[in-house]
């Protein structure tokens, strides 16, 4: 399975799907918001994340997420305490 490369999301700042399908992220940046904010990626294609795998996160204290995670179902990213934030995800080909 291979990647194309990078789509972004644009800045963001609510809790919300940001990619519905099979694919990667590929990085997130924290763009700005509370000192407490976090945003944390989800492999799911909607809000519902009780049983979804966590992939990864960002915050105040670390502010850039650099790795290519594969997701099978998608990403949802849940923002906690205000934060803006950017990710970089790729569809699989």
């Amino acid at each position: 399975m291979g990647i194309k490369r990078s789509i972004s999301s644009g800045i963001l700042n609510n809790s919300e799907t940001v990619f519905e399908e099979e694919g990667f992220l590929n990085g997130a940046i924290f763009t700005g918001g509370s000192v407490d904010g976090k945003v944390t990626f989800y492999d799911s294609a909607d809000s519902d994340i009780v049983d979804a795998l966590e992939i990864g996160f960002v915050s105040q204290d670390v502010p850039f997420f650099n790795f290519a995670v594969h997701c099978t179902e998608g990403i949802y990213a849940q923002v906690e305490n205000d934060a803006d934030y950017m990710v970089l995800f790729s569809k699989s080909i």
